[in-house]
């Protein structure tokens, strides 16, 4: 299984609303113009033809209050020692479990 299909199985399970997207300009695209909340956004660190920082903030741009989850089958370490990530934004490396995952965006949905 795909991890968009398996993250998507959990999440829609858990009763979350998806929004999911191939191409991060069609994600970028939506954000602008979609009408309703869109609380979290969760994306590869690594992305085709844009950065997974560059695609949250785009997004941060017209939705401030967005969190942003990043993933990667690259390990923390290296994501931040690679300079893909600035140190303390939130990662779940690959592959996860459905707990870590739904752990996780609960954890940051509830922080302040």
């Amino acid at each position: 299984m795909a991890v968009g299909d398996f993250v998507n199985k959990v999440l829609a399970r858990k009763g979350y609303t998806i929004h999911q997207f191939c191409d991060p300009e069609r994600a970028v695209e939506f954000v602008g113009t979609h009408r309703g909340a869109i609380d979290m956004v969760l994306t590869d660190v690594v992305l085709p033809g844009m950065s997974g920082p560059t695609l949250a903030g785009r997004v941060r741009d017209v939705r401030p209050d967005a969190k942003v989850l990043f993933m990667s089958g690259y390990t923390e370490g290296a994501i931040t020692h690679q300079a893909l990530l600035d140190p303390g934004m939130a990662f779940l490396q690959k592959p996860f479990s459905a707990a870590a995952l739904t752990g996780r965006i609960r954890a940051l949905l509830d922080a302040r």
